[in-house]
């Protein structure tokens, strides 16, 4: 065989190899950057969700009175005979 055959498979490893660990390392930041995005984004929306939680509540037990209040209106009218 070509002693020059032997040179170029192995630049050609050798390169392969290079390129290789290059996807293998773009992934690990890939996977990285992704985890932190997604930890962001929900730690972004519990701490909104933290920060208006009293009117958020407020908002809920409003209506729930309204609820009740309409409750109270129109129960004369759900007894009333037909």
């Amino acid at each position: 065989m070509d002693p020059d055959f032997f040179k170029r498979l192995r630049e050609t490893t050798e390169d392969n190899n290079r390129l290789l660990h290059e996807l293998v390392r773009a992934k690990r930041w890939s996977t990285f950057l992704v985890t932190a995005k997604w930890l962001i984004v929900i730690g972004a929306t519990l701490g909104i969700y933290y920060y208006f939680q009293p009117a958020i509540n407020q908002t809920i037990d409003l209506y729930k009175q309204i609820l009740v209040g309409a409750d109270n209106i129109f129960a004369p009218l759900k007894n009333a005979p037909k």
